[in-house]
């Protein structure tokens, strides 16, 4: 009896697993495709390590312009120099320091004025001129929180001196200075470490950007094939495209959280696993989304062009850099069709706690966007109608001819 091979067989014949696979290697036939997979992820993530590798601000550059060249103006110079954060230059040429600072090379300017001493020494106020560059959020708010630290520190010295020749003893003086002892503690982020929460929620924007191209090339691409909606079911095609679309893009996602949390060693007090499974939900409403757009516009240009619009903001939206809660009515609108702000939520969780009964709420959030499947459905059928109405036609064509 001849035997007959896998390749003699009929699409229908098919298991789901082998029309996945058919659907993925069709796709990476694209070579923008193959780099979405390959290329893309290792030189996006080498490079955000390279640039966040540092984690905590060190040796921010800044400028000091000492007018009174006294003991006092010094021993505020000495402060700022053995702060961590600020690498000290010092000028005598007060324009010129403006004009380097102008030039963005220096984060701060710093002009101690002249009479420092003697004002400090009659019990006078003196006014210390800062300038820093706000053009830069973060720079700037690091800057601006270290050379107040420092100079707070310097004056109290130079106050407490002050005040002991006077003739007050030096407890009197401390509570004259600070009549209430605070202790600040800074939580989920003892040691002001940006990277434990920017490099993650870059990564996962980038991610969101990654799967958003190689699912519309996916979808894009299988809608340019119709004869595949006559051989299967729509379920079966849709779901043998789910699996070929998301999984390798799941697997790079859990890569990604991998190297972050097990060998870069992120802090995490929560669940690895629960997070997977979050970038599990994320690629299905991210695949829910971009399918029925793809399906509606039947152009991969135009659903990439829809996709931007839709996705492009999600960093901003994310409430990492500024709290979702004090947004605007319309950003919090717009953040809620967004998969990836409901996953980094998940995310922040995570990383100041365990996994919970509330992490379920982000979940359902995500696997809400799978109602979507619904309308898929239904335009899915009617192209499927279409597409076999006109092969029909070209067929009648052919044998008329």
């Amino acid at each position: 009896m001849p035997t007959t091979s896998s390749t003699d067989k009929s699409p229908r014949q098919r298991g789901m697993l082998a029309l996945s696979r058919r659907l993925f290697l069709d796709s990476i036939e694209s070579r923008w495709q193959l780099f979405l997979l390959t290329g893309a992820p290792v030189l996006l993530m080498t490079l955000l390590y390279l640039i966040f590798n540092v984690g905590i601000v060190r040796d921010l550059d800044i400028a000091v312009v000492d007018l009174d060249h006294s003991h006092s103006s010094r021993l505020l110079t000495r402060y700022l120099e053995a702060s961590p954060r600020l690498r000290v230059s010092s000028f005598n040429n007060a324009e010129e320091a403006r004009r380097q600072v102008r030039l963005g090379r220096y984060s701060a300017l710093i002009t101690l004025p002249y009479g420092l001493q003697s004002k400090l020494a009659n019990s006078r106020q003196p006014s210390i001129d800062i300038r820093y560059n706000g053009q830069y959020l973060l720079l700037g708010k690091q800057a601006n929180s270290a050379i107040k630290l420092a100079l707070s520190a310097g004056l109290k010295k130079l106050s407490t001196k002050v005040s002991l020749l006077k003739g007050l003893n030096r407890q009197q003086s401390q509570f004259m200075l600070s009549p209430i002892q605070q202790q600040l503690t800074p939580l989920n982020n003892p040691n002001s470490n940006y990277l434990a929460f920017l490099l993650p929620a870059i990564t996962i924007a980038l991610w969101q950007v990654i799967s958003v191209l190689s699912i519309s090339n996916s979808c894009s691409r299988l809608l340019l094939q119709p004869a595949l909606f006559q051989q299967h079911s729509t379920a079966k095609l849709w779901i043998a495209q789910l699996l070929a679309a998301t999984l390798p893009l799941w697997l790079l996602g859990v890569s990604a959280l991998a190297l972050l949390y097990g060998i870069i060693a992120l802090p995490l007090a929560g669940s690895l696993a629960l997070l997977a499974l979050g970038l599990a939900m994320m690629l299905l409403a991210l695949f829910s989304v971009i399918a029925l757009i793809a399906i509606i516009v039947k152009d991969n240009v135009r659903a990439i062009s829809v996709c931007a619009a839709l996705f492009a903001p999600a960093f901003a939206f994310m409430g990492v850099t500024f709290p979702s809660s004090d947004m605007p009515v319309a950003a919090q609108l717009w953040r809620e069709v967004m998969p990836s702000t409901h996953f980094m939520q998940l995310l922040l969780d995570q990383l100041s706690r365990a996994a919970n009964m509330s992490d379920l709420w982000n979940l359902l959030h995500l696997s809400l966007f799978s109602l979507l499947l619904l309308p898929l459905a239904l335009f899915s059928r009617h192209y499927r109608s279409n597409s076999s109405r006109y092969q029909h036609t070209g067929t009648n064509g052919g044998a008329t001819r």
